[in-house]
C-alpha cells in the first residue's frame, strides 16, 4: 500500500511539473508575441509619424526668357562633381560631368519668402552636399531637403555643426554664376582651371541637350545652328547660310597658338543631319575666332560681321 501511495505521489508531482511547464511555455510565448506586436505597432506609428513629415515636392517651373530681376543666383555648395544653387525660381543641382541640371525644387511651393531670396531666410548645405537646410528667420522650424532621396521635410530648427563652407572652397578654386544678359537663358557657370581664359558653361539653354565640343572636322552636314543671347534665341536652318558656316568653320585658316583674349561668353550649338550635336564658342567681338575645347581657330579674317548678319545681328556689341 505504501509503495503504491509513493508511486501515485510521484505521478502527481510529474503531472504538476509538466502542467506548470506547459503553462510557463504558453505564457512565455504569449508574452513574446504580445511584446512583438507592441513593438511592431510602435514602429508602424513611428513610420506613419515620420511619413507625415515628408512633404510633396515639385520641380521648378520657368521659361528661359524670364527676366532675372534683382535677385541673382547664389551657389550654396560645390565640389568637383556638382554645384547646388538657388534663384527666385528654384533650387538646382548641376552636374559638372554631364554639364546639365539634374535636379530641381520649386521654392514657391515651399514658402514664398524663400523664393523671394530676401534677407528673411537662410540656406545652408551639409558638408557632404547631401542635405539642404532652408530656414525662415525667427521660425522655430526649418525645411530639410534630402538631395539623394529627393525628399522634403519640415522639422524643428536644429542645424548640424559641420556645414559646407564656401570660403574654404574659394581658397583653392575660382568659380561662380555669371549673367550674360537679363534672362534665365543667359545664366552660365564659370570656373578658372588655370588657363588664361575663364571657362563658361550655360546652365539653362540646352537646345539639343548635352553636347560636346566640335572640332573643325566635325562641323559638316549641318541641319541647324542655334544661339541664345539677351532673351532671344537665334536659329539658322537656311541651307545657304548653313553651308557658309560649314565651309569657314570646318576649314579655318589657322589654329591660334596659345589663348585668345576675345570674349567667349555665349555657346553656339550645331545640329548635324545625322542627329549628332556639338558646340563652339564664337568670339562676341570683331574677331573671326571661335573656341572649341582648349583650341582657338580663325575661321576667316574680316568674316565676323558677315557671320553675325546670318543671324540677323547687325551690332554684335548688343549681345555682349
Amino acid at each position: 500500500m505504501i509503495h503504491r501511495a509513493k508511486k501515485k505521489n510521484i505521478l502527481v508531482t510529474i503531472f504538476v511539473l509538466v502542467f506548470l511547464c506547459i503553462v510557463g511555455i504558453t505564457t512565455f510565448i504569449y508574452i513574446m508575441k504580445t511584446e512583438k506586436k507592441i513593438a511592431e505597432t510602435k514602429q508602424l506609428t513611428l513610420n506613419q509619424s515620420e511619413q507625415k513629415k515628408v512633404l510633396s515636392t515639385k520641380k521648378a517651373e520657368y521659361e528661359i526668357t524670364q527676366t532675372l530681376g534683382a535677385d541673382k543666383p547664389n551657389i550654396y555648395y560645390e565640389n568637383k562633381k556638382k554645384i547646388i544653387f538657388t534663384a527666385y525660381f528654384g533650387l538646382f543641382v548641376y552636374s559638372k560631368d554631364k554639364e546639365k541640371i539634374v535636379q530641381s525644387l520649386d521654392l514657391k511651393e515651399i514658402d514664398n519668402s524663400i523664393a523671394q531670396q530676401n534677407n528673411s531666410f537662410e540656406i545652408n548645405v551639409s558638408k557632404d552636399g547631401k542635405t539642404v537646410y532652408l530656414h525662415i528667420k525667427n521660425d522655430k522650424k526649418m525645411y530639410l531637403y534630402s538631395v539623394n532621396k529627393k525628399e522634403l521635410q519640415y522639422l524643428d530648427y536644429n542645424l548640424p555643426k559641420c556645414l559646407y563652407n564656401r570660403k574654404q572652397w574659394e581658397k583653392t578654386n575660382q568659380s561662380g554664376i555669371k549673367c550674360n544678359g537679363d534672362t534665365i537663358g543667359d545664366l552660365v557657370y564659370w570656373y578658372d582651371n588655370g588657363d588664361v581664359i575663364l571657362k563658361y558653361r550655360p546652365l539653362f539653354y540646352k537646345p539639343y541637350g548635352t553636347c560636346r565640343f566640335f572640332k573643325p572636322k566635325d562641323i559638316r552636314d549641318l541641319k541647324e545652328v542655334s544661339f541664345y543671347a539677351n532673351g532671344t534665341e537665334y536659329i539658322i536652318n537656311d541651307e545657304k547660310k548653313l553651308r557658309w558656316i560649314e565651309k569657314r568653320f570646318s576649314e579655318p585658316i589657322e589654329e591660334i597658338k596659345g589663348a585668345s583674349a576675345c570674349p567667349f561668353y555665349h555657346i553656339m550649338y550645331f545640329k548635324r543631319k545625322d542627329g549628332r550635336c556639338g558646340k563652339v564658342f564664337p568670339a562676341t567681338d570683331s574677331c573671326s575666332i571661335y573656341q572649341t575645347g582648349k583650341s582657338y581657330y580663325d575661321y576667316k579674317r574680316n568674316s565676323n560681321k558677315k557671320f553675325w548678319k546670318l543671324f540677323g545681328i547687325n551690332d554684335i556689341s548688343k549681345i555682349k
